[in-house]
C-alpha cells in the first residue's frame, strides 16, 4: 500500500542490492532489477524516477511523524485476509438440492496446501491472543514451511519481535523477503484464483514490502539504508497502505532517503487522509498549488 514522473530523479540509480542471505542469495543483478521493476509496476512508477522539487515556503516545516510503525500483533492480525481458500463453511443448499446427498468439496493439491497453512495461521493467531507465544510462533513457522506468504510474513515478524522465540533480525529479514517475493508471484498469477485470492496476495505483498522498508530504514537484520527503505515504503504506499503513505510523505517532506519534494509529500499525505489518517497542522497539503498531485479531498461522513 497514490505524481508527476520524469527524468531527473530523487534516486539516481536503483537502490543498492543488499548482500544478505535469503531473498537475494543467488539472485543476479539483472533478476534483482527485474523483480524491483515488477514490484514497482504493481504500485506505480519506480520511486527513483520522480522529480525532486523543493520550495522555500514554510509548508510542513518541522513536521515529525508521531506514528510508530504499526508492527504490533493486533494491527497485523486485523490486516490479514483469512481465510482465502474454500475451507470455510459450505454454502447453504438450494431448494432443488435439499434431497441430494452432500458432496465433499473438491480441492486441488494447491488449495489443500493453502487451507492447511491457513489453519496453522488461524490457530497461531488464537494462541498469540492467549499469550501462548511459543506455540503461536511454531504454528506460523509450519505455515511458512508450506510456502504460504502470510505464514512467512508472520514468522518473520515473530523472529524480529521475539514472540516466544529468541529475536533473530537476520532470519526475520530473510522470511520477510521470501514473503514479499512469493506474494508478488501469487499476485501476478491470480487470473484463475478469483478476486479474494488476488486481494489476499496483494495485501500480503503490501504488508511484507512495508516491513522490508522498515527493516532497511532501521537496520533490522540488514545494513541500515534509508534510501532503499524509502524505495520499499513508496512501493507499499503505491499499493494502498496508508501507514506507508504517511511514512513516505514524511520522507519527501524531510528529504529522508529521497530528495525533498513537498508536492509528493502533499500527495501522499492526501492519500493517507483519504484513508482515514490525519495530523493537526497538516492543512497546508490542501493548498491549491498542490492540486497537481491528482489527489482530491474525500468528504468524510458526519
Amino acid at each position: 500500500m497514490r505524481s508527476t514522473r520524469g527524468a531527473g530523479s530523487a534516486f539516481d540509480a536503483m537502490p543498492p542490492q543488499p548482500s544478505v542471505p535469503g531473498q537475494y542469495a543467488g539472485m543476479s543483478s539483472a533478476s534483482h532489477d527485474a523483480r524491483s521493476r515488477a514490484l514497482a509496476a504493481m504500485g506505480g512508477t519506480l520511486p527513483h524516477e520522480q522529480h525532486g522539487r523543493e520550495d522555500d515556503d514554510e509548508d510542513g516545516r518541522g513536521f515529525v511523524n508521531p506514528r510508530a510503525p504499526p508492527s504490533d500483533f493486533p494491527t497485523i492480525a486485523r490486516h490479514l485476509s483469512l481465510p482465502r481458500t474454500g475451507s470455510g463453511a459450505p454454502p447453504a443448499p438450494q431448494p432443488h438440492q435439499q434431497h441430494q446427498a452432500p458432496q465433499p468439496p473438491q480441492m486441488s493439491p494447491e488449495d489443500a496446501r493453502a487451507a492447511q497453512a491457513d489453519a496453522h495461521i488461524q490457530n497461531g493467531i488464537k494462541l498469540h491472543e492467549r499469550l501462548e507465544l511459543t506455540a503461536s510462533t511454531a504454528e506460523f513457522e509450519r505455515a511458512a514451511s508450506l510456502g504460504n506468504p502470510t505464514g512467512m510474513y508472520l514468522f518473520g515478524m515473530a523472529l524480529r519481535s521475539g514472540w516466544g522465540v529468541e529475536r533473530d533480525e537476520a532470519r526475520s529479514f530473510v522470511y520477510l523477503s521470501r514473503a514479499a517475493d512469493l506474494a508478488m508471484r501469487q499476485a501476478q498469477q491470480t487470473n484463475g484464483g478469483g478476486v479474494s485470492r488476488a486481494d489476499a496476495a496483494a495485501r500480503e505483498l503490501t504488508l511484507a514490502i512495508y516491513e522490508l522498508g522498515q527493516s532497511f530504514r532501521n537496520g533490522w537484520g540488514v545494513k541500515r539504508d534509508r534510501r532503499t527503505g524509502a524505495f520499499y515504503l513508496q512501493i507499499a504506499a503505491n499499493l494502498g497502505d496508508p501507514d506507508a503513505q504517511v511514512d513516505v510523505a514524511t520522507c519527501y517532506l524531510n528529504g529522508d532517503g529521497v530528495k525533498r519534494d513537498k508536492h509528493l509529500a502533499a500527495k501522499y499525505f492526501r492519500l493517507a487522509y483519504n484513508a482515514g489518517i490525519d495530523f493537526p497542522g497538516n492543512s497546508w497539503i490542501w493548498k491549491a498549488k498542490y492540486d497537481g498531485t491528482g489527489v482530491a479531498k474525500k468528504h468524510r461522513g458526519p
